[in-house]
Order: structure tokens, then sequence, then C-alpha cells
């Protein structure tokens, strides 16, 4: 939840109701876990994961231009795409710097926007620094 006013923005956590400051480290959901929650139940993942916006480690990832030319990163387990993060427009130039490897992984943060086609998506997604992340307990 925001609150916005003319001035300035204040971002204030859902659970806490508390002010969230940059600085604070996002939580990490485990891919795996993401992708088997939907699909075993997708109702039960949509209580969990649904419009909640968090972080996530893609390892491997491939890094796909959308047919408008947006990047998406696609993240394959079992030979099959399990979860697209659509990155946000401000992220294009650190896309491009990726230097990405055989076993390499990026972190995104994002909002999930629940499993269409059996793919699960995250919007908006940002590349995050791994050093503030911390695993979801």
């Amino acid at each position: 939840m925001a609150t916005v006013s003319a001035l300035k923005a204040t971002v204030v956590d859902i659970e806490s109701g508390q002010p969230r400051t940059s600085n604070e480290p996002d939580v990490l959901i485990n891919a795996d876990a993401l992708w088997r929650d939907y699909a075993t139940n997708p109702y039960a993942a949509d209580g969990k994961y649904l419009n909640r916006a968090f972080a996530t480690e893609l390892r491997p990832f491939q890094i796909v231009r959308l047919p408008n030319g947006s990047p998406t990163f696609a993240y394959r387990a079992w030979g099959r795409i399990r979860i697209r993060a659509f990155a946000a427009d401000s992220e294009i130039d650190k896309i491009a710097g990726l230097v990405k490897e055989l076993d390499s992984a990026v972190v995104v943060r994002g909002t999930c926007d629940g499993l269409v086609d059996g793919v699960v998506l995250l919007s908006g997604c940002t590349l995050v620094d791994p050093a503030c992340v911390i695993d979801a307990a």
C-alpha cells in the first residue's frame, strides 16, 4: 500500500503498517518452491504470492526479448519455462550490462501476477543486489 502526497511519496509495508526504507532487505522466495506451489495448488499459491512483491533468485536464467523489444527473464526447470519475470523499463541498461555464464544467477524483485498458461508471472521486476536479500523462513 502506498500513500502519496503532492510533495512526497511514502511506501508503507502492508503487514506492519510501518514505512519501508530501501535499506531493508528483501525476502527471497525460492524459485523452485514458487513454481511448485503453483503447480500443486494454484489457489493456495495465489493466497501466498499473488499481488505481493518479493525477490527470487533465477538460476539458471535466460534473457528473452519480447516482440515489443522489452526484456524478460525466463527461468526453466525440467525443460519448460516455469517463471517469467518482466523487467521494469528502468532496468534495461542494467540488463544490457549483465555478464551471463553457464550457471549464472540473477536476483529480481517483482510483483507476482499468478499463474498464466502454466507459467508464474512476475511484473515490474528490478535487479537486486544479492547482499540486500534474506532467505524466507
